[in-house]
This record gives C-alpha cells, sequence and structure tokens, in this order.
C-alpha cells in the first residue's frame, strides 16, 4: 500500500506570518493537530499542537505576539504518493515524528499522520 492511499488529502496550511493563536483556531475548526506552514504557496515548515502548548502555552506567552515561523519546525521529513507504509513507518520511528508530508510535483499533496497508519493497521486486521 502506497502514501496516496492513506493520506488526508484536503491539507488545511497555514501562512508563515501568522500567529499561534490563528494557528491554534484553525486547528479547533477543521479537529487537526498539525499545519504545514508556507510561503509563498511552498512548503517551509509545520506547526503542530504540541509546539504551541510547549513553545506559546507553557512559556505563558501570548498567543497572539507569538509567529508561527519561530515555533515551527523545519526539518522536515517528506514523503512522495508511491512511497510504502511500511517505509512511512519506519520514517516516523527514525525521526521520532508523528507526521509526514506527502509532496508531488513540488506541491503537498497530502499529509500521513501516525493515527493514519494505525487506523490502516486496524483494517487490516479486520
Amino acid at each position: 500500500m502506497d502514501a496516496s492511499e492513506i493520506m488526508s488529502k484536503d491539507v488545511i496550511t497555514i501562512s508563515h506570518d501568522k500567529n499561534a493563536y490563528e494557528a491554534a483556531k484553525l486547528m479547533k475548526e477543521h479537529d487537526i493537530g498539525a499545519l504545514p506552514v508556507v510561503s509563498a504557496g511552498t512548503l517551509i515548515g509545520i506547526v503542530t499542537e504540541s509546539d504551541i502548548f510547549k513553545e506559546v502555552t507553557a512559556r505563558n506567552m501570548l498567543p497572539e505576539k507569538v509567529a508561527i515561523d519561530s515555533i515551527m519546525s523545519t526539518d522536515l521529513v517528506i514523503v512522495s504518493p508511491d512511497t510504502k507504509i511500511h517505509d512511512i513507518n519506519g520514517l516516523l520511528v527514525k525521526h521520532d515524528i508523528r507526521r509526514v508530508i506527502v509532496i508531488e510535483n513540488g506541491q503537498i499533496a497530502g499529509i500521513i499522520s501516525a493515527s493514519d497508519l494505525i487506523r490502516q493497521a486496524y483494517h487490516w486486521t479486520k
């Protein structure tokens, strides 16, 4: 099975010039835990619930005063739509991450979370 078969395709992104409050609001609105960060349509990072909690809330900072590009991760792990699920599992473990971004023709095609992989594994055993 390939990444294209389990990835979430309607990826919500956020611009690098937004703030942590706007990111948290988008995550709540769409019930998601991460947002790819873009600049002029190009992927430059990812911001997660954990980033907001650890870098904003735990430091008692005002979310509307914290720029996304100051808390996002830029060390991204990306895969192509034809990357095998087994290989994606390995990448999550190797890099100790919860999500990979799927890129096709230089554009964000999808995102895969550890939860997506767990759900898929559950369906394999049914």
